[in-house]
């Protein structure tokens, strides 16, 4: 089980310091003022879901978000803490889906113990357990959706819930940030080393996850991507990729952990299907 102690010194003194890392970085500063950023997720989300709308029609977001927020104001209230405690509680979801999915992959507690305590303590994620902004929603998002179609392409679930698991997370993943469509991009190439078979089914579950951003969101997104909201971003380069790959931990950390998953890919260490059932 996921919840279950650990057993070994190790993962237990690993324990101990993912609470200490989990208190310090959820409760420490949470009432703190809020930034520009900040402030305008809340001035958006306050408008209701029809002002969202007309909001981000004229800037470069994606409403999901901003839908949660909203809701969450109006049962919790506007405060610095309440508004902070909606990212932190998605912060932790996602340590758990990182958990969960390291389980998932090695079919052993003790790399869901490691995978969980790695998200913790990632730069990125830290900086935005408390952030009033979408990117802890959509850290828990990626996990979900990576899990769904672990479930569904690499253990053929032909069950309805495995279906509506992939679609649900990943359709809510488009709708909260454009570059979402990266974790979705790189499940398709997964598919096409290793389980090339399935790449019809994903296909099919692709365009159902597209559906909603498409069909309602389409022609705001038209009208977002002719407004000059972009013009500020920098254009794709190899200093640009190399930073949105490196920046979760750092440059090097991440060159360190994608040498050691490089390697035992080649190894056959990391198995796509789980062995263990």
């Amino acid at each position: 089980m996921l919840v279950s102690v650990p057993r070994g010194y190790p993962e237990r003194t690993l324990a101990a310091a993912a609470l200490i890392g989990i208190v310090v970085l959820v409760a420490v500063g949470i009432n703190r003022p809020v930034w520009l950023d900040e402030a305008n997720s809340v001035l958006v989300a306050s408008r209701g879901f029809q002002g969202i709308i007309d909001s981000l029609r004229r800037e470069n977001n994606l409403p999901g978000y901003y839908f949660l927020l909203s809701i969450w104001m109006r049962l919790f209230g506007d405060s610095e803490i309440a508004l902070r405690s909606l990212s932190a509680l998605f912060y932790l979801s996602g340590a758990g889906a990182a958990a969960a999915l390291g389980k998932r992959l090695s079919g052993e507690m003790r790399c869901g113990w490691y995978s969980g305590f790695f998200y913790i303590l990632s730069p990125l994620a830290a900086r935005n357990a408390q952030n009033i902004r979408m990117y802890a929603l959509l850290g828990l998002l990626s996990g979900l959706s990576i899990l769904a179609f672990l479930k569904l392409c690499a253990d053929k679930d032909r069950s309805l819930g495995a279906w509506i698991g992939f679609v649900a997370a990943t359709a809510a993943g488009l709708l909260t940030h454009v570059w979402f469509g990266f974790v979705v991009a790189g499940q398709f190439l997964a598919l096409l080393v290793w389980e090339r078979s399935e790449a019809r089914r994903f296909a099919i579950a692709a365009v159902a996850t597209a559906a909603p951003l498409a069909v309602w969101w389409g022609p705001y997104f038209i009208e977002q991507s002719r407004d000059g909201a972009t013009d500020w971003m920098a254009r794709l380069s190899v200093p640009v990729a190399v930073t949105a790959v490196t920046e979760f931990y750092g440059l090097v950390p991440a060159a360190i952990l994608y040498f050691l998953a490089a390697v035992m890919l080649a190894r056959g260490r990391v198995p796509v299907t789980n062995r263990v059932r």
